[in-house]
Formats: C-alpha cells, sequence, structure tokens
C-alpha cells in the first residue's frame, strides 16, 4: 500500500526551480531600498570626533553655512544629512530620536496592517504597493526633506510602515512558494536584511549627501517595483485558501513553464487543486456517513481575527516567546544601527561589516538544523542577543 507522503512527494515539484529561485533573489534585494530608509537616519549627526572638535573651534554655534564647510574642508567621512541641513548637528538634539521612533513605531504598525492587506487581498498586491509607497516616500524627501524635520518624521514613519509591510509579506510570498520545511528554513535564513544593510553603507559612503541618497533609493525602489510586478505570481496557496481555483491553476501552469516542469510528468502537478479537493471532501463526508446515521452538518469555515492569536493557550504562549526574542534582537541590533556613529572606526566599515556577519550568522541555524530543533536554536540565539546587549550597555556606562 502507497504511504500519502510517498504519494505527496511524488507530486510535490520540486522547491527550487527557475521561479522560487528568482523570486528568492528578487524579493531578497528588494530590501535595499528596505534598508535604505529605515536605516536613512544612521548618519543623521556627524562623527563624535568632529563634534567634539568643533567645540574646541568654538565655544558658539556656527552659522548654517559655518558649519558645513568646518565639516567637509575635512578629509574623512563626514555625511552631508539632514540633520546639519537643519543646523541641528553636534548640539545633542532630540530630532534623531523622535524620527527614529516615528520610523520603528511606523514598522510595527506596517507589519500588522500588511499582514491583514496580505490575507484579504492577497501576498502580491501588498509586497508591490509597499515598495512603491518606498519609492514615492524617498522621492518625495527629495523634493520636500529639507523644509521642516516635522515633515522629515511623518515620512520617515510611513516609509517605516511600507517597509515593515514588506519585511512581513515578502516573506510569506516566497515561503508560500515552497513544500518542504528544509527549504523554508534556508530562505529565512538567507534572509535579505544583511544585504541591505552594506547597502546602505555603500550607498551613504558614494552619495555622502542626504538628497543624492534618498534620489539612489527611490531610483533602487522604482526598479524594484517594476521587477516585483512582471515577474511575481500571487501566492496560489493563497488563491486557494480563498477559492479561486482557476486562477490558481492558471499559476501553477505558468510557474511550471517557468521551471521547465510542463511536461507530462508533472501534469499530475498542475491539476486543478479544485478536483483534487472536491475528491478529498467527498472522502471525507462518506467517512463522516459509515460512522453516523445523521445526516452530515454543513460545514461553517470559521473567520479568525489577531485576539483569537491570544485567545487560545497554546498559541499565545508560543506567540509571547516570539514576541520576546523579536524585542530582544530588535532592541540590540537597532539600538547599534542608529548609534552607530559612537563606535570606534569608520561608520560606513562598521555598518558593512555588521551585514557581513548578520548574513554569515544568519546561515547557522540552517546549517545546525539537523541536530538542534528550532527551539534551541531560538533560546540560544535570544540569549546571545542578551549578553551582547548588557555589555554594549556596560562599555557606554563605563566612566572613560
Amino acid at each position: 500500500m502507497t504511504k500519502p507522503s510517498d504519494v505527496e512527494g511524488e507530486s510535490s515539484p520540486a522547491d527550487f526551480g527557475t521561479y522560487q529561485i528568482w523570486l528568492f533573489v528578487i524579493t531578497q534585494l528588494g530590501y535595499l531600498p528596505i534598508a535604505g530608509s529605515m536605516l536613512a537616519t544612521t548618519f543623521f549627526e556627524p562623527s563624535k570626533f568632529h563634534c567634539d572638535r568643533l567645540q574646541n573651534v568654538s565655544s558658539s554655534p556656527m552659522e548654517n553655512g559655518e558649519f558645513e564647510s568646518f565639516l567637509f574642508e575635512q578629509e574623512d567621512e563626514n555625511f552631508h544629512s539632514l540633520l546639519v541641513h537643519w543646523n541641528k548637528a553636534c548640539q545633542q538634539s532630540t530630532i534623531p530620536t523622535v524620527i527614529s521612533f516615528f520610523v520603528m513605531f511606523g514598522g510595527v504598525i506596517g507589519a500588522f496592517m500588511a499582514g491583514y492587506l496580505a490575507d484579504r487581498f492577497g501576498r502580491k498586491p501588498v509586497v508591490v504597493g509597499a515598495m512603491s509607497i518606498v519609492c514615492l516616500g524617498n522621492l518625495l524627501l527629495t523634493f520636500l526633506g529639507q523644509s521642516h524635520w516635522v515633515f522629515t518624521a511623518a515620512t520617515l514613519g510611513s516609509l517605516g510602515a511600507a517597509s515593515g509591510g514588506y519585511m512581513v509579506v515578502n516573506m510569506v510570498l516566497v515561503v508560500e512558494a515552497l513544500e518542504h520545511a528544509k527549504s523554508r528554513l534556508l530562505v529565512v535564513s538567507m534572509n535579505g536584511w544583511p544585504v541591505g544593510m552594506s547597502f546602505v553603507a555603500i550607498c551613504a559612503w558614494f552619495a555622502r549627501h542626504w538628497w543624492t541618497y534618498h534620489c539612489i533609493v527611490a531610483i533602487t525602489a522604482g526598479i524594484f517595483v517594476i521587477v516585483l510586478q512582471t515577474f511575481s505570481l500571487e501566492s496560489v496557496r493563497w488563491l486557494t485558501q480563498h477559492n479561486r481555483h482557476v486562477r490558481a491553476d492558471k499559476i501553477r501552469l505558468i510557474i511550471g513553464n517557468r521551471n521547465g516542469t510542463h511536461s507530462s510528468s508533472s501534469v499530475s502537478v498542475q491539476l486543478p487543486d479544485s478536483q483534487r479537493l472536491t475528491k478529498l471532501l467527498s472522502k471525507e463526508v462518506d467517512l463522516e456517513c459509515e460512522t453516523s446515521t445523521l445526516t452530515p452538518p454543513t460545514v461553517t469555515r470559521r473567520h479568525y481575527s489577531y485576539i483569537d492569536l491570544f485567545v487560545n493557550n497554546s498559541v499565545r504562549s508560543h506567540l509571547l516567546a516570539l514576541l520576546y526574542c523579536f524585542t530582544v534582537s530588535s532592541v540590540v541590533s537597532f539600538g547599534i544601527y542608529f548609534n552607530v556613529e559612537a563606535l570606534p572606526g569608520s561608520r560606513y566599515v562598521n555598518l558593512l561589516s555588521m551585514g557581513a556577519l548578520k548574513f554569515s550568522l544568519g546561515l547557522v541555524p540552517y546549517f545546525v538544523s539537523r541536530w538542534l530543533g528550532r527551539r534551541p536554536i531560538a533560546l540560544l540565539s535570544t540569549g546571545v542577543s542578551t549578553l551582547a546587549g548588557k555589555v554594549c550597555i556596560n562599555k557606554l556606562l563605563m566612566p572613560l
């Protein structure tokens, strides 16, 4: 007798076909403008060395033009940020903190909103829409960013919301195109955020000016809007769950053609899901009729909400644990990102190195997954992040 798992293994297409590989590459490279938007405040303040030097040169605040000329007469790594343009640099201003808060708060709100919209309207529209907002937002900053910091904070908050939405839904679009858990773990481990961090460092080093920086990010986002709209396809799983079987079948055929698996050997994979679903449902109804003399009851589909995640005990415990893990890692990571000027050495090299190290260490869970389960890996990673954060805090509070 053939096992169901064997049938499923024979009929399921290869996870990493041409379409899946290119979808993964494109969506992860889409983190370039996403990171460029979320980390835009990283280079707001000049380096601590030049702020100290400025205080030694003059005890009174310089005019805007004098301050800019002082910074860029030096052969160093200074970045002409909007904070410099507003003449608020090296004054311990709270503006960078406020704007960074808007960005992160927007990211949290955008993630929740994007999750809801993706479940309601599909994965692809949300991914393309979020990237479009990133493009338009950065383009808007090139025209009106210098007007007032409140407008910049609102715009970057919107960019944070779009970025948070993209970071959530783009991974769902890729994961739902894969069948095996090992493949999903691989694409999650090879997340594109570290590549985006390195892009921010290179882009800021090359631009050295806020206008050029946001212009490059806007152009990059515009390119990915076109590529995502042209190449990516809606999730077959989402279409099937919403009973759009005809469109799901068409997309499955398109994926098969791109992967080169449209031969007769793969026809069973590309048959309409509605036919197979009908057979499965009919079998379940027959079994219920055999075990009960009553007429099979009408199955009512329950619609779940975010509240149900906290009502169910088993789901709530895992959700709270996941929330803690994300909170710890985010506080440590973004705390360093937004204060990279306080680290010794070049800010550009530091951010580039952090991106490279983050990408390398992100692959560790995939390689150790054959010996360790998901839970030990998550606990170990969270523990290391907590200890690293404690060490960083002790170093910052240590008197010179």
